[in-house]
């Protein structure tokens, strides 16, 4: 699977690799279905790939971990998350 952001158009789809079928795909934003002013991964192309075991793959990330910053008006959430999906929310 992959969970891609396009944060330019505000939205977010997640995608099985060997098909390419889309299997959902949403907006965000303020009139979108999730209310979120923005999405940044911190990862080059601000995708997550997962095997079929549900493992992420980090690559292009900092280390370990990678995280993801959330933000909804002048709130900001900040995700810290391992290849193994633990994770830490935490505001910003």
């Amino acid at each position: 699977m992959v969970i891609r952001f396009d944060e330019d158009s505000l939205w977010y789809s997640i995608t099985q690799v060997g098909s390419g079928t889309e299997l959902e795909r949403r907006r965000f934003g303020g009139g979108g279905d999730v209310k979120l002013s923005a999405v940044d991964l911190q990862m080059a192309g601000d995708s997550l790939r997962f095997t079929s075991r549900g493992v992420a793959s980090l690559s292009g990330g900092a280390g370990s971990l990678g995280t993801a910053t959330f933000a909804y008006g002048a709130t900001t959430y900040e995700v810290r998350f391992n290849s193994m999906g633990t994770s830490k929310v935490q505001e910003r």
